[in-house]
């Protein structure tokens, strides 16, 4: 398939990358390694997933690492970013790849010729602490795997130990409730800062209801001080993130060595 600016997957160096994922998206099915058509469960759209190439060919990153493989979308997107930087790697983890998701992601990134990747089939609750340990260092990673409050801080937690200043970290389902919290967390940290984000492709009549009474209210709130709404209700309730309203990614850049000290609490 040839590179077409119009097409939603244009951004797509590799040709046999390029077919696949738009093979993928224009049919809703994904292919087994035995050859099955198997519907998509879970996967980034073109949008999300030029979003990412866009932030690793803009930036000197050559050593990713994914966590949430699943039918290999954003992995085939990030493997392709990377191709052309001889010394680049791609690590991806994801504990069911051959039991839930019967190894199609790995198979999507062998389709498209990707050699310089690898599957680390494990929990990342087992696996981030041993890489870190190892003294592995990545200069981007994506942290869409279990989507928990507690998992994805835990996974935001290594990877931060693992991520050179400079690189840059992103969340799926930002507008999640749980991921939204460790997205307001991670803002929180001095070495930090937001650099970019999407939002979702569409509102429905429901969601811009839902948003017009959050501006109500959030001009309400604004009207009273704010020690006041402090003590009516929880500290971080009182705090609004417009990332709630329709965000999909959100990318962080570290812009320093982590150096918080041994009482750092902040409010999120």
């Amino acid at each position: 398939m040839k590179r077409n600016a119009d097409s939603p997957w244009g951004f797509v160096r590799t040709a046999k990358a390029r077919t696949l994922l738009h093979d993928i998206s224009s049919s809703g099915m994904a292919e087994s390694p035995d050859g099955e058509a198997v519907e998509l469960a879970a996967g980034l759209d073109a949008r999300e997933c030029g979003f990412l190439h866009r932030l690793i060919r803009r930036n000197p990153v050559h050593r990713t690492l994914e966590i949430g493989c699943a039918h290999g979308i954003s992995t085939v997107s990030i493997c392709d970013a990377l191709h052309d930087r001889s010394d680049s790697f791609h690590t991806a983890i994801d504990l069911t790849q051959s039991g839930y998701w019967r190894s199609i992601g790995v198979a999507n990134v062998k389709r498209c010729g990707f050699e310089r990747f690898e599957l680390i089939e494990e929990d990342s609750a087992c696996c981030l602490p041993r890489m870190a340990a190892e003294g592995r260092k990545f200069d981007f990673v994506l942290i869409d795997g279990w989507h928990s409050f507690d998992h994805a801080l835990m996974d935001f937690f290594f990877a931060n130990r693992m991520l050179e200043p400079g690189g840059i970290v992103v969340f799926d389902d930002a507008a999640n409730r749980s991921i939204n919290k460790v997205v307001r967390y991670v803002e929180k940290y001095p070495c930090y800062r937001r650099i970019a984000c999407i939002s979702k492709t569409s509102w429905t009549k429901r969601r811009r209801i839902a948003h017009a009474g959050r501006t109500l209210a959030r001009c309400a709130v604004a009207l009273v001080p704010r020690p006041v709404v402090e003590n009516l209700f929880d500290a971080a309730a009182a705090e609004y993130d417009k990332t709630r309203e329709n965000a999909s990614l959100v990318a962080f850049r570290k812009v320093a060595e982590d150096k918080r000290d041994f009482w750092w609490c902040p409010h999120f």
